[in-house]
């Protein structure tokens, strides 16, 4: 199961290594980040749980706007507006970089490529249908 809040994975369950919970010290910038096309660095704790054992880990994310791509799902195009995210996470030896795919307009983020454990690959996410 993935859990996301606009378009960032915020929690797992089932994978080797769950993403128990992620929790941003201010504002996720991802979709102010888009529309503005100012970068924003900003930090948030992540906990993991592997079995019984919980560890937490604190990144610093540095989020830029790539500018304009069209993209496809599903056989229909969007314009979508690209951020990547830059992240440390502090005490580790673990760098990593995700991408979203915003609409300029609507709070939505149509693709993602994100990073939930240091164990395995990242997800990539397609939004099919906006909820609501």
């Amino acid at each position: 199961a993935i859990v996301t809040r606009f378009g960032r994975v915020v929690k797992t369950a089932g994978l080797p290594q769950e993403l128990a919970s992620t929790e941003f010290l201010g504002t996720d910038p991802i979709i102010a980040v888009a529309r503005s096309g100012d970068p924003s660095t900003v930090e948030r704790l992540m906990d993991f749980r592997r079995g019984n054992r919980l560890t937490s880990t604190t990144v610093t994310s540095t989020l830029t706007a790539l500018g304009v791509e069209h993209i496809s799902i599903d056989g229909l195009t969007f314009e979508t507006r690209v951020v990547r995210e830059d992240n440390n996470a502090i005490g580790s030896s673990w760098s990593f970089t995700n991408y979203y795919w915003v609409d300029p307009v609507d709070p939505i983020v149509w693709r993602s490529v994100q990073h939930v454990s240091k164990t395995f690959p990242p997800l990539t996410l397609e939004m099919l249908k906006p909820a609501g």
